[in-house]
């Protein structure tokens, strides 16, 4: 109802539902982010031996 109708207007709405995605993109989806959340892990495991292995000298050298 609105001062501005001569009569009400009733208007239904129909929300609209976005297409669910396919199992497949949610598969390929899940297998990219458990790839590089893997990768992520191996290549921090491998920066971090090599620090330690380094001996800490590289902490040493100076302010810059």
């Amino acid at each position: 109802e609105h001062w501005g109708l001569d009569e009400p207007l009733l208007k239904h709405w129909e929300p609209e539902v976005p297409a669910p995605m396919s199992e497949l993109t949610e598969t390929v989806v899940c297998a990219l982010g458990l790839t590089v959340g893997l990768v992520g892990i191996v290549v921090g495991t491998i920066f971090i031996i090599q620090g330690l292995r380094s001996g800490g000298a590289s902490r040493h050298q100076g302010p810059l």
